[in-house]
């Protein structure tokens, strides 16, 4: 395995799709990427030489993500505090705590 590999370490990055993740490993002079797909394991070296550069972009996805949170809070935080009671003010507190700092 490579996590008992000395000559690869792991990156603290890993995405995930739908059927798919993968995790990120650094080795002396490439990075190798581990894609498991279901059962199999596909792995992708890329050698630090062969990189020109390295792009990040913003995408959509805070989008989704914010109105989420938003909505959220506006559901589990604002309904309960409508209610006019004690029980109605902390659930609505609490909710309001969790999801606004993730907004």
């Amino acid at each position: 395995m490579l996590k008992d590999d000395p000559n690869y370490r792991r990156l603290k990055l890993r995405t995930t799709g739908i059927l798919s993740s993968a995790s990120y490993w650094m080795g002396k002079d490439h990075l190798l990427i581990v894609v498991l797909d279901g059962y199999r394991e596909n792995y992708r070296r890329i050698y630090f030489r062969d990189i020109q550069s390295i792009l990040l972009r913003r995408t959509n996805g805070w989008l989704f993500f914010g109105a989420g949170c938003l909505l959220m809070a506006l559901l589990l935080g604002a309904l309960p505090l409508s209610a006019g009671d004690a029980v109605g003010y902390w659930m609505g507190g609490i909710n309001l705590a969790i999801w606004l700092p993730a907004l």
